[in-house]
């Protein structure tokens, strides 16, 4: 999970030139042709922005918009084309999915048709530069498509359905675990479009990584193995929020390559989230019971001061931890209640013994026959080894279940990923 620097290689759609603020009106040249006696008015572009193209044409004309705009080096551009259709009056207004894009300035090439007759239209827009801001942060989760940057990658079949089931994870939890991890000062929302980052799940083994192309363009690449083998759903989330936390830590003093120097236990933090999120190689823990690898998914409070965050407040309760803690003192007085029933089986088997040895003592001082006298002392002895053997007899029966219910206990304790 090593940040690095993307490659230039993503083609441009087409060059642009220029910076500045959206222009409140479109700069715009326009052209008709028709047969030899048609004519038609031509295309208006009434405004134009990233995003949204409202024309002004002949009634339910059909128009075509190529999008010009330089692509970014990671992550996703803009569809290449929109359409539609005009109303009644001749006004249409096209929208199309916008991106985080670097680019400042871009194009929509705007032909119209009404019947035989076609008119276009050029008008050029301006993009305001769209900060990744850690406040708030929208972002579309998608699983690769055999390529990466419009190249082909080599996927691994195998690896398909480990993929299928770490994209479906992410869906599900993302927005909450992000929430719990940042202590509620940060927000990530789930979009199918207009993205502010693209995170793609590939079904292939890699370094997952956060990219910052040479143009300013981002994105996140989650692989769905790394080289000790297959990553589960709960940690696949982890690795996706490690790699959000690069766009904004760590850089400068005490950093290498986007992860702290030193790794340091978190006072506020505890059990696999004890040294935050950051580290290389991120801290995480594998429970000899049961052999799960579980890694960290909470940011440190010097990580949240990376991401520009200055009030922080206490870590939300981890459940697994609260739950952890129930169960520990549930086993700790299950094992009181073992020691306790052993003692007093101790105690009871030291009496049992006693009582034979006064038992066979007697019998063994009268061979023919216990005289009268003796007799009802005999009895009562026996009665007595008899109660103890009885009671015994339940208190074993009593700890059998105990130490069965305790195991139960302890279980439940190393399932735990905390």
């Amino acid at each position: 999970m090593r940040a690095r620097t993307a490659a230039l290689g993503a083609v441009l759609l087409a060059a642009c030139a220029g910076a500045g603020q959206p222009a409140s009106a479109p700069e715009a040249s326009a052209s008709s042709t028709a047969a030899a006696s048609a004519t038609v008015a031509p295309v208006q572009a009434v405004s134009s922005e990233y995003g949204k193209l409202t024309l002004k044409t002949a009634p339910r004309a059909s128009c075509n918009v190529l999008i010009r705009v330089s692509a970014p080096s990671v992550g996703e551009a803009p569809p290449p084309a929109a359409s539609g259709i005009a109303d009644e009056s001749g006004v249409l207004t096209v929208t199309y999915a916008t991106p985080r894009i670097t680019a400042t300035a871009g194009t929509h090439d705007v032909t119209c048709l009404a019947g035989e007759l076609s008119s276009s239209v050029s008008t050029r827009f301006l993009l305001a530069f769209r900060p990744l801001s850690a406040m708030g942060l929208m972002v579309k989760i998608r699983a690769d498509d055999g390529t990466l940057d419009g190249a082909a990658i080599k996927t691994e079949p195998s690896l398909v359905p480990v993929r299928d089931a770490m994209l479906a994870k992410l869906r599900a939890t993302l927005t909450a675990e992000w929430k719990l991890g940042t202590r509620g000062l940060s927000a990530v929302s789930l979009v199918e479009s207009s993205e502010d980052l693209l995170m793609t799940v590939v079904a292939a083994r890699g370094t997952s990584v956060h990219r910052r192309g040479p143009d300013g363009s981002e994105d996140v690449v989650v692989y769905a193995a790394d080289d000790h083998g297959a990553i589960s759903a709960d940690n696949g989330v982890a690795v996706a929020m490690h790699e959000l936390g690069h766009i904004w830590c760590c850089y400068g003093a005490g950093t290498t390559d986007g992860h702290w120097s030193v790794a340091q236990k978190s006072p506020e933090l505890s059990g696999v989230d004890a040294y935050g999120l950051m580290n290389h190689p991120v801290q995480c823990v594998i429970f000899p019971t049961s052999r799960i690898e579980s890694c960290p998914n909470r940011f440190s409070e010097r990580e949240l001061r990376a991401m520009g965050f200055s009030e922080i407040p206490a870590p939300p309760p981890d459940a697994c931890l609260g739950q952890k803690g129930a169960l520990s003192a549930r086993l700790a007085d299950q094992d009181s209640q073992l020691a306790s029933l052993q003692q007093q089986i101790d105690a009871t088997n030291g009496q049992i013994t006693d009582l034979g040895t006064r038992i066979k003592t007697i019998e063994g001082q009268y061979p023919n026959g216990i005289p009268q006298s003796v007799y009802p002392t005999y009895t009562a002895m026996v009665d007595q080894y008899n109660g103890l053997v009885r009671t015994n007899r339940d208190r074993v029966a009593a700890y059998n279940q105990l130490v069965a219910t305790r195991n139960d206990t302890a279980r439940a304790i190393n399932a735990l990923l905390c």
